[in-house]
């Protein structure tokens, strides 16, 4: 079974044709479109085996610059430092969109074009090959970090501040959808006036 072209991004993207980086959705969208029926849940350092590929998210902050590039106004970059590992005996077409950033009411995908550290917007893993790359995010700069309770599979709401999760969902040639993966991630928020 190979990958198909059209990842979950994507697929959020043409459902909200008029949302663009930094906009919010409703929250029923996002809960919509993650079923608990299939969710391998995963923290940062953990490895997730998908069909293709294995993804580590081995580390998160933020950043108020990356790459000689700033977040817009009340914002800042969630910056994922991403291992992807071919596991299957052929190519694998792969995309920055690949993996998302989600939280209780939005998602973005990474940003790119500005640094050869950062996911490609589009690539191929070879048979067996390992990249290890950067998802820039960005994302509102108010309540970034909560502790995320084991038992949560989706990104909610925490005494006002925001949980994320990097998401990515397995879909077939044949039109279905395979597993979701869903690693929480709560970023160290450093002061800008320290």
């Amino acid at each position: 079974m190979r990958k198909v072209l059209l990842t979950a991004a994507l697929l959020l993207f043409l459902l909200c044709s008029g949302c663009s980086d930094g906009t919010t959705i409703d929250k029923s969208l996002v809960r919509t479109f993650i079923s608990e029926a299939n969710v391998t849940q995963g923290t940062v350092g953990e490895t997730m085996h998908t069909t293709w590929f294995d993804f580590t998210v081995n580390s998160t902050r933020t950043a108020e610059e990356y790459g000689g590039q700033q977040p817009e106004d009340n914002a800042v970059f969630l910056v994922a430092s991403i291992t992807v590992s071919n596991t299957i005996d052929q190519e694998i077409p792969m995309y920055a969109a690949d993996f998302m950033l989600l939280w209780s009411d939005g998602f973005n995908t990474p940003l790119v074009g500005w640094t050869d550290t950062q996911f490609p917007q589009a690539y191929t893993l070879t048979a067996g090959e390992t990249v290890e790359y950067d998802a820039v995010y960005q994302v509102p700069v108010d309540g970034l970090t909560v502790p995320i309770a084991e038992e949560d599979v989706l990104p909610s709401d925490s005494g006002g501040a925001v949980a994320y999760a990097i998401y990515f969902q397995e879909y077939f040639e044949d039109d279905t959808r395979g597993s979701q993966f869903c690693v929480t991630v709560s970023p160290e928020v450093h002061d800008p006036a320290e």
